[in-house]
């Protein structure tokens, strides 16, 4: 029953509304957490300073997005990394750790360094005829500390290569060592502070001189270095960690109910929900299990806390169904709605009051639900918005993959690249967080600029790193005349107003034109469209070389009257043309090809326009632009795309959106108080697969 939304009344003309069986809030996928989901809930959880699972493979892509339930598989591969996370994080990030002070490493050819019977042999000292090496080395601390030994041998005889090691002529250690290949040797030793002699002797030489029929036999020990490191009772840090999961302390008395209550407390915060009392023992048997074994009771506590990070409990947001194949629509529980709405807005794991109010029961009623989405979207944490949504859904990320040509824009750096970047997030945050008008996307008179990019733009050098700018007495407005978005709707050497008119089709009004007809050719390079092969860039300096050959548009006219083009065409091209006064790297030009650039156009419902302020200003003001931003976000929301039965919900949501000045915040709480996000249903035997979705893997 589930196809493609079918959206009406919109810039270019109307569709047929599909008939809607009844109200029905559909069902998701059980749903992985995608890996920046993973990596920002373990960031959360125990207050990591930095990424720390984005070792993790990289996730498909749905219907634009890297959260969609149907395409976020579970691979072999992702239990590894996952368990060696885990490992990382509770030996790094929870428990403190002894850190050595590590004093230099001397290296046996160091004139500081005193040999008896031994020689240099390229990589070491070799200590023929019972030789030894002596060197001093200094301590600020008294503790335990490691001497290593870097050496390998020259066998000869029964016996391996032995050394004696002492310090200061007492605390002697006799060790063998490997004769293949150089290998570390270390004693530990109580040294008190101050200067202390090491000395490395080789204690048993043997020589057999060569005869006639046999040669000679020589055991000799080969130095290569030598380094004293600790003490090794200093404590680091308490990692910040600790406390997430240490909310007692497993002393002797207090052992077995500290680990059930850690078992309980910690489960609830990793699982998202609270343990039921098979999963607590579980938990607490992994505990004893790791104390008889002779492990501590903290790194006792480790096992447990990889345990639960190991757990599909913890991988997928599980969210059940009373019988599987009733269709019957039911209530999310309130840690399954606490879940939804965390991952919502944060990508992340619900925080202390996002589950205090879940076991309260409090999430059941709109009013505090609306709370909880203004706190929110306070919290820096929605910045997970503007990273994950926005800059999927706009392609922010796109710039990343863009490589201007060098010859034709020898002004295009890295720097501008990351540049470039920066203003399209800032503009894009700007819009979502400060609650302004989702239409301010296109038609936002300010943008934000750092001195690289005022440079591009001919504008005055902010003041501060990155500052707001007024764009009214300027050719630019909003995300589409960002130099980013121009950009990575280019190709290395010329404009594609093709490529820009199908990204604002397929982003903005939610309707991607049809892949082309088999057979059908791209314009090729500039070279390929007028300009000569072998001109001569250094005649032409301060000329683009795009500008060079025959206007692009000219070309493309060839769509406009081929009967198997037309089609798409006659909706993408003009809108591409309102954006050819900004070359491929986003720089106003008033000409192109040596002639006048000819930024007007008309789209198939009759409305003509010159340039990108009248354009973008119609396209922001029509309806499929409204309904296309609540899509975009319902997808995000909810893991999955609108369906047919989703349109009553879509029409309630938009129309909250809409009458509240179509800002970002009424927008996500009516999708919060909706039905899809607020309730599922099982799936029936016959139920037909969920609309397709198009899968990339980036």
């Amino acid at each position: 029953m589930r196809a493609s939304l079918i959206i009406t009344l919109g810039l270019f003309g109307c569709g047929e509304t599909p008939p809607v069986a009844g109200p029905d809030p559909g069902t998701v996928t059980l749903r992985r957490l995608s890996r920046t989901e993973v990596d920002r809930s373990l960031r959360d959880l125990f207050h990591i300073d930095g990424p720390i699972a984005m070792q993790l493979p990289n996730d498909d892509v749905g219907n634009g997005f890297d959260n969609q339930a149907d395409v976020l598989s579970l691979s072999p591969l992702h239990i590894e990394v996952l368990d060696n996370i885990g490992y990382e994080l509770t030996t790094y990030h929870v428990f403190p750790t002894q850190v050595p002070v590590r004093y230099q490493r001397v290296e046996a050819e160091d004139d500081d360094v005193i040999t008896t019977s031994g020689g240099p042999v390229g990589i070491g000292w070799n200590l023929y005829s019972n030789g030894m090496l002596s060197t001093s080395i200094g301590t600020d601390t008294a503790g335990p500390y490691t001497f290593t030994v870097q050496a390998f041998g020259q066998q000869a005889g029964s016996d391996p290569v032995r050394l004696q090691i002492d310090h200061d002529g007492e605390e002697s250690v006799i060790v063998d060592v490997d004769w293949s290949n150089p290998q570390p040797v270390s004693v530990e030793w109580e040294l008190g502070r101050g200067f202390h002699t090491v000395n490395v002797a080789f204690i048993n030489d043997f020589y057999v001189p060569a005869t006639q029929t046999t040669p000679s036999q020589d055991r000799n020990a080969i130095i290569d270095w030598v380094e004293l490191s600790g003490p090794f009772d200093t404590m680091g840090p308490t990692p910040p960690g600790y406390d997430t999961v240490f909310t007692c302390v497993p002393t002797a008395a207090e052992e077995p109910a500290c680990a059930r209550s850690i078992a309980q407390t910690l489960g609830t915060q990793v699982w998202r929900r609270p343990l039921v009392e098979s999963e607590v023992a579980q938990l607490v048997g992994l505990y004893d299990t790791a104390r008889d074994a002779g492990e501590e009771p903290d790194r006792s506590i480790g096992w447990m806390v990889r345990s639960l990070l190991m757990s599909p409990n913890f991988l997928f947001r599980v969210e059940l169904d009373g019988a599987p194949d009733d269709t019957t629509p039911h209530e999310l529980t309130q840690f399954e709605l606490a879940t939804r709405l965390s991952y919502f807005l944060w990508s992340s794991t619900p925080d202390e009051q996002l589950l205090s109010r879940a076991a309260e029961g409090r999430l059941s009623n709109p009013d505090e639900l609306a709370d909880q989405v203004e706190r929110m979207l306070a919290d820096p944490r929605a910045n997970a918005l503007v990273d994950g949504l926005g800059a999927q859904w706009l392609s922010i990320a796109a710039i990343d993959e863009v490589a201007p040509d060098p010859d034709v824009f020898p002004e295009w750096t890295e720097i501008l690249r990351q540049s470039m970047a920066e203003e399209m997030r800032l503009h894009v945050q700007s819009v979502m967080l400060e609650d302004r008008s989702m239409r301010e996307l296109l038609t936002s008179d300010t943008t934000y600029i750092d001195s690289t990019l005022a440079i591009h733009y001919g504008l005055p050098e902010p003041v501060f790193e990155w500052a707001q700018v007024d764009l009214s007495d300027t050719e630019r407005a909003g995300l589409l005349t960002t130099a980013g978005w121009l950009t990575s709707t280019s190709y290395p050497e010329r404009t594609s107003p093709v490529q820009r008119g199908k990204w604002v089709l397929d982003n903005l009004l939610c309707e991607a034109p049809a892949p082309p007809p088999a057979g059908v050719e791209g314009l090729g390079t500039t070279s390929e469209i007028g300009r000569p092969a072998a001109v001569d860039i250094a005649a032409h300096a301060t000329v683009p070389q795009q500008q060079l050959g025959q206007p692009i548009r000219e070309r493309l006219e060839e769509h406009l009257t081929n009967p198997v083009c037309q089609g798409c065409h006659l909706s993408m091209d003009p809108i591409g043309y309102a954006f050819e006064n900004y070359d491929p790297i986003g720089a106003w030009r008033n000409t192109d090809g040596g002639r006048p650039v000819d930024a007007s156009g008309r789209l198939p419902d009759g409305f003509t326009f010159v340039g990108s302020t009248a354009l973008v200003g119609q396209l922001s003001e029509s309806r499929k632009f409204d309904r296309c931003v609540v899509q975009k976000t319902i997808t995000w929301a909810l893991g999955r795309a609108p369906g047919v039965q989703d349109l009553p919900y879509l029409d309630a949501i938009e129309s909250e959106y809409a009458a509240n000045d179509r800002r970002f915040k009424a927008l996500v709480t009516a999708i919060v108080l909706s039905d899809p996000f607020r309730q599922r249903r099982g799936v029936a035997p016959d139920d037909s697969p969920l609309p397709s979705v198009e899968v990339t893997n980036e």
